[in-house]
């Protein structure tokens, strides 16, 4: 049997217990660590949705583990959002690069993210783009 089921099972059986789950999250994290593809990250926010599924939440309310899964659940969507909007940016950079529109709505992407020095490169590229809506990169400049 896969060891990763075993795992699940064996904290299943213990009554899902926050620091189990949150042990056996590590593990898994650091096994991730060397490989991290978008296939792992999936994989591992999966691992956390269920975890947190599993968690009784009313007898956990004031556990700090179960409060630590709840925050590393949310960082891990927000990372997983982030990356696929970054390759979605990066398919429409390559695919409809003669529109300023593109670089704009990614410009404003990193301003959301903090990255105010990307946003004012991407709105510089929207300009230079030469292309269609040039004038609303121009505008945000």
């Amino acid at each position: 049997m896969d060891p990763e089921v075993t795992a699940i099972q064996k904290i299943q059986s213990n009554g899902n217990r926050p620091e189990e789950w949150l042990e056996f999250l590590a593990l898994q994290q650091s096994r991730a660590a060397a490989g991290l593809t978008d296939e792992t990250c999936r994989h591992l926010l999966y691992l956390y949705e269920r975890a947190v599924s599993q968690i009784p939440a009313e007898e956990n309310k004031r556990n700090f583990s179960y409060a630590r899964l709840l925050v590393d659940l949310q960082n891990y969507k927000r990372e997983s959002l982030k990356m696929m909007q970054e390759v979605t940016f990066q398919l429409a950079r390559s695919n409809a690069k003669h529109f300023a529109v593109v670089f704009v709505a990614w410009a404003q992407f990193e301003l959301s993210t903090g990255d105010k020095s990307k946003c004012r490169g991407l709105l510089r590229k929207g300009k230079d783009s030469g292309g269609t809506t040039q004038g609303v990169a121009v505008k945000s400049l």
